[in-house]
């Protein structure tokens, strides 16, 4: 058997080598799980939804592949998967990385969608043309049920998702949230895995960063459901036999976000719109 430049065959590592790969992750996901067992049960349920959202999205339309939304909710799954595994495994600054990437990928699947724009879809997805969260944030406000939002949040919070910041107000959530994930992506100071080790070589347990996390997480995550509505206002069973509504899955989200954690009044803000969940 082929495999790019190498064959396939009978190769087992070491014993040694083995050890010293995984041997402080598993240290890591032992402690995790053993304190946090509760939070982790909540994230995993909530990925095993976001694939019955990417069913009901997949199913709306007569082709998926012609989708944005859908096209982007399916490579979000990964990313979602990936950054619990990294959570429990102590890489924390991988794990935030992986929810910078759910929040330019929604946003730029909802940018697509609500544009209808599709030689940009098929030159983004050849990878000709490179699209960015500030793009897909620059052009959200222009289309009628993300500004309706928007001005339902500014009258109610005088917040926003998607606003620019200026000398009076600062940007939206969503901006916020991208931000400050991108600190993470960047290793810029504070953000980076030493910083989130306390200082110590990791992976190592810690607390502190594991419940950032989750916060984190949820927050975003509930955004992606949130963008995804947008997308597609007629879902609302979600897919491959869940018994949740899409409304259910937000809600059950919502409930994981601290109050204080930036985006919260937001979130639930919106729990209860019956123009947005008929």
């Amino acid at each position: 058997m082929k495999g790019g430049a190498y064959s396939i065959r009978y190769d087992p590592i070491d014993k040694k080598t083995w050890n010293s790969i995984v041997s402080l992750p598993d240290d890591v996901s032992v402690t995790t799980s053993k304190h946090y067992g509760s939070v982790l049960k909540k994230s995993w349920s909530a990925w095993d939804e976001w694939n019955c959202l990417v069913g009901s999205l997949q199913a709306i339309v007569q082709d998926p592949t012609t989708s944005p939304i859908a096209h982007v909710a399916s490579l979000v799954n990964d990313e979602l998967q990936a950054s619990i595994y990294n959570a429990l495994v102590g890489f924390y600054r991988l794990a935030f990385s992986s929810l910078r990437n759910v929040v330019e990928q929604m946003s730029v699947g909802l940018q697509l969608e609500l544009a209808g724009d599709r030689n940009v879809f098929l030159r983004w997805l050849n990878g000709n043309r490179e699209l960015k969260f500030s793009w897909a944030a620059d052009g959200l406000a222009r289309h009628t049920p993300v500004a309706r939002l928007e001005c339902y949040l500014m009258n109610c919070l005088g917040d926003s998702l998607f606003r620019q910041r200026s000398l009076k107000q600062s940007e939206g959530f969503a901006r916020r949230l991208f931000k400050e994930l991108s600190e993470f992506t960047h290793g810029g100071p504070a953000f980076t895995s030493a910083d989130l080790w306390e200082g110590g070589n990791g992976p190592i347990f810690v607390a502190k960063a594991f419940e950032k996390w989750a916060g984190t997480f949820a927050r975003t995550y509930a955004l992606g459901v949130l963008e995804a509505k947008l997308a597609q206002p007629h879902i609302s069973r979600l897919g491959f036999g869940s018994q949740l509504s899409i409304q259910e899955l937000f809600r059950e989200v919502v409930k994981m976000v601290p109050k204080q954690e930036d985006g919260s009044a937001i979130l639930r803000k919106t729990l209860n719109l019956k123009w947005l969940w008929p």
